[in-house]
């Protein structure tokens, strides 16, 4: 159970530094593609093509995140109603030959 708590804590954190990392790096790549829109729409044919090049980049870099955002997102937990005798006679049963190795 602990180690299950320690994996999933893990997990999170993970998820927590992707989504910071991702937002970090959104930031600057959406100011830099709306500024080139607005440069793009006002440079005459000859820069054009350059700019759309380094549009296409931000654009596949904006994907990615999307990517990544939809894979760190975490999903609420579902609580669910167990039976505790039922929970409580599984662990006895792990740890019965152990108890009765210790005389316990």
């Amino acid at each position: 159970m602990e180690a299950r708590l320690i994996d999933a804590e893990r997990l999170a954190a993970f998820a927590r530094l992707a989504q910071a990392i991702a937002h970090e790096i959104r930031n600057p790549v959406m100011i830099a593609g709306g500024l080139l829109k607005r440069v793009k729409i006002q440079e005459d044919r000859t820069n054009a093509e350059k700019l759309s090049a380094v549009m296409e980049a931000l654009d596949g870099i904006a994907s990615v995140l999307k990517e990544v955002d939809s894979f760190v997102t975490l999903q609420a937990p579902r609580p669910k109603i167990e039976d505790m005798g039922l929970t409580m006679q599984e662990c006895l049963n792990k740890m019965g030959p152990d108890m009765k190795k210790k005389g316990a």
